[in-house]
């Protein structure tokens, strides 16, 4: 339990470093964000990505047939 709450605290404080990292020219702000979120994420990325990927895809799917849905009426 400590462990994940170091983990997101660590996480936190580089997406906001990160972000402050947009605007300053020193600090590298994309690299910190997407570290930031490695730390959050329990799953693995790969693992992550094909998740985002199919609810993806089944969103983009449904809008399809409600297209279709409309074009029929």
């Amino acid at each position: 339990m400590l462990k994940r709450t170091v983990k997101i605290i660590l996480g936190v404080l580089l997406i906001i470093a990160g972000i402050a990292g947009l605007v300053l020219p020193v600090i590298p702000g994309i690299l910190l964000i997407f570290v930031g979120f490695a730390f959050i994420i329990d799953k693995n990325p790969k693992v992550l990505f094909k998740e985002v990927v199919a609810k993806a895809k089944g969103k983009y799917q449904k809008m399809q047939e409600a297209k279709a849905k409309k074009h029929n009426l």
